[in-house]
């Protein structure tokens, strides 16, 4: 059986979203957010929709950056809540979807940042490249497959 600092760990508040939007909250931020939550849990061994409001009204208040409209509050506190519950099930942010971890993830975690799209003007598919302390690069594709197959290559050449 886990224990409580396990159930409840920093990565929960590393992406907030809203209207399939992400918020990437700065690593103070995520710091602040987690130690709230941490309090509460530890007092009341669980966090309820309520509590996950006050965290995101008292972040609101107190950071200098505006992540986030006040009106966005009760989606993101759903959201966290849902995640949240998904963790204490013993599973992490990578395993909710049923597909396992992406290669994206993967490579993340050797500094390599992946953003797929669409590019509005033209239609082409885009694949964003950022390796650390480097400017992100733009790859344009006429299909997602293409888009895939320079990913998958990527992992290939920098995991494998």
């Amino acid at each position: 059986m886990k224990n409580k600092q396990e159930k409840l760990s920093k990565d929960l508040f590393e992406n907030l979203h809203y209207n399939n939007c992400f918020v990437k909250l700065d690593e103070t931020e995520i710091e602040y957010a987690y130690n709230l939550a941490k309090k509460i849990y530890e007092t009341k061994n669980r966090l309820s929709l309520k509590d996950f409001k006050n965290i995101l009204n008292t972040l609101n208040e107190r950071s200098d950056i505006r992540y986030f409209n006040e009106n966005h509050i009760d989606e993101i506190a759903n959201n966290l809540k849902k995640n949240f519950i998904a963790e204490e099930l013993g599973r992490n942010k990578h395993t909710i979807d049923t597909t396992g971890i992406s290669i994206e993830s993967i490579l993340f975690k050797k500094g390599i940042s992946i953003s797929k799209g669409v590019d509005g003007h033209s239609g082409k598919n885009t694949v964003s490249v950022k390796f650390d302390g480097e400017d992100a690069k733009i790859k344009y594709f006429n299909s997602a497959a293409e888009a895939d197959v320079y990913v998958q290559n990527l992992y290939k050449n920098f995991v494998n």
